[in-house]
């Protein structure tokens, strides 16, 4: 038996036997695991259904899948690959060119000069580790040391990644295939915290009302949803 029990009795008066906690205290790996699946399988053939039919649809017609290479052979480091599996694939340069369209649109993206992106860097990581050093008693050691320590690895090369998607699934629009800009925090200074971050909101977002796990969820209630002849629907979007 182990000798630290990972069971706390918080019931009012501790009214638990002391049989739970010796059989609780021993994890859940030592529950039997049942002989026969327990329950519907339904929906699990209904998801593997419906990502079998996406791979189909969006299937390269050759077996390879394609990389394509942005940067120069002698810049292996610092280039960006391009993954592109579906029915229709960017040249390098279309792809180089499409990122361009969103990057030199000035209402959206500034560029730096070499020493303005350096000094930012600089200052936004001595900005987090001020809050973080501030508030370590709050956020914890452990959660203090992950912050720190994923800043420092990617302090060589602090900043974010941009790439497009392209959204084949709209179709083309003025004879081109619309895009998706991401701006990437990984490997960046700031993912870290992020990371921790989300980690905290995902509890509360999911006490939420209006939240629903997946799409999966979401049709679920929609399909219990009853609804009075004269209802109105509201939709929204947002344009990249």
């Amino acid at each position: 038996m182990p000798s630290n029990m990972a069971f706390h009795d918080l019931t009012e008066h501790q009214i638990a036997p002391p049989e739970a906690k010796s059989l609780l205290g021993l994890g859940s790996k030592f529950i039997v695991t049942p002989e026969t699946t327990t329950g519907s399988l339904e929906k699990n053939f209904q998801r593997i259904q419906r990502d079998f039919y996406l791979s189909v649809y969006f299937a390269s017609d050759c077996d390879d899948d394609l990389n394509i290479w942005t940067g120069t052979d002698n810049d292996k480091d610092n280039r960006s690959k391009l993954y592109v599996k579906s029915k229709w694939t960017p040249t390098d340069l279309d792809y180089v060119e499409d990122c361009l369209k969103h990057l030199c649109n000035k209402d959206c993206y500034r560029q730096l000069t070499e020493e303005e992106a350096n000094t930012a860097a600089k200052a936004l990581s001595e900005s987090i580790e001020i809050w973080v050093r501030r508030h370590r008693k709050k956020i914890g050691g452990h959660a203090a040391g992950f912050i720190l320590n994923n800043m420092a690895e990617n302090s060589s090369n602090p900043f974010g990644q941009f790439y497009i998607l392209y959204k084949i699934h709209k179709g083309k629009k003025d004879n081109a295939w619309p895009t998706r800009p991401v701006c990437s925090d990984v490997t960046s200074l700031p993912h870290g915290l992020g990371k921790w971050i989300n980690e905290m909101l995902i509890p509360i977002a999911q006490r939420q009302k209006s939240y629903f796990k997946d799409s999966f969820e979401l049709k679920r209630r929609l399909d219990e949803l009853i609804l009075p002849p004269n209802a109105m629907i509201f939709t929204c979007d947002a344009t990249a």
